[in-house]
């Protein structure tokens, strides 16, 4: 099937985007949409369990979850994305049902993570965790160490011996125990470094599988493995310096939330922290992620980097109306 050129994509994104912040404004539609996020991976977890073996490529699931998803790694780093998001509506939810519906959610998804064999998404995770005990509300961190306590002993125990070979390539030092994917990163890396040496202002977008040739002639057609060395390379130095202030701005909007939450009423500011929370966890799992993988173009990263402003006007409503409220008493 034909597949839009990035500029194409890119516009149809923004579209979105713009609908998207301008219509999840408030704490019923914000909260509707991290249901969303909870069942489709729930579904998308389900999928990935039921498939036959014949959905395994060298033993990792490919093909699932549509186009954007269709690699692997994509698939990984989207499932670990949600996991914090998960956990954030299993605490905020009352319903001993709608509980039960985020464990069911949360077990599938970290077993679809798993069947991806990604190392990408285990180091995003893993970074998740470490960040989810310094940055969890101190009403809910006994909760938070808990659930990752629970959730690391259900990960490592549906971790095969594949898997934890594959692994193990993160952290050896010696180049000849790596295997050939892990090895080719910063080959490509230091390619695409290259790359922004002799085109400061980037090769443009969509143009790095036909660049990297001149580069490294044995690797045409190989992709990044990198979205911020892509989006270096191909959008310069520009380009980058751009996306980078949009992340600093994601978390700037976040710790701005958790500040003016606390002039809500108690059940109210600890809702608003925990959901800031669980996004600023997304966001350092979705963006340790990229460091080993390139999603510079996939539609969930605008997503997840938006979820900030979309709180954010939740929260400014809620002032609003908290105003209205007082001046009517």
């Amino acid at each position: 099937s034909k597949v839009d050129h990035p500029t194409i994509k890119f516009t149809k994104v923004i579209v979105f985007l713009f609908l998207y912040t301008h219509i999840i404004t408030d704490r019923k539609k914000f909260n509707g949409l991290l249901w969303v996020f909870t069942l489709s991976s729930m579904i998308l977890g389900l999928q990935a369990w039921g498939l036959p073996r014949k959905a395994f490529v060298g033993g990792r699931l490919e093909g699932v979850g549509g186009a954007d998803f269709a690699e692997s790694n994509f698939f990984a780093a989207f499932l670990a994305a949600m996991t914090p998001l998960i956990g954030v509506q299993f605490l905020k939810s009352k319903n001993i049902l709608l509980k039960g519906a985020c464990l069911i959610s949360g077990a599938f998804t970290v077993n679809a993570v798993v069947l991806c064999r990604s190392r990408g998404a285990f180091v995003g995770m893993s970074a998740g965790c470490l960040a989810a005990v310094f940055l969890s509300p101190k009403e809910q961190k006994k909760k938070v160490v808990l659930g990752l306590v629970l959730g690391a002993i259900g990960g490592f125990y549906v971790m095969d011996e594949q898997y934890l070979e594959r692994l193990t390539t993160i952290i050896v030092s010696e180049e000849e125990e790596r295997d050939e994917s892990a090895n080719s990163r910063f080959l490509l890396w230091a390619a695409g470094f290259k790359m922004v040496s002799d085109n400061p202002l980037g090769i443009g977008i969509g143009n790095w599988y036909q660049t990297i040739e001149k580069y490294i002639p044995e690797y045409k057609g190989k992709d990044s493995h990198s979205t911020y060395v892509k989006c270096l390379a191909e959008l310069g130095i520009q380009g980058f310096l751009i996306f980078s202030l949009l992340i600093i701005s994601a978390f700037r909007q976040i710790k701005w939330i958790k500040e003016n939450a606390e002039g809500f009423p108690p059940g109210l500011a600890s809702e608003l922290k925990l959901t800031a929370f669980g996004i600023e966890l997304a966001l350092v799992i979705y963006l340790t992620c990229a460091l080993t993988i390139t999603m510079i173009y996939i539609e969930i990263t605008w997503i997840i980097l938006m979820l900030p402003t979309c709180l954010r006007r939740v929260l400014e409503n809620e002032m609003e109306d908290l105003k209205m409220s007082e001046k009517n008493e």
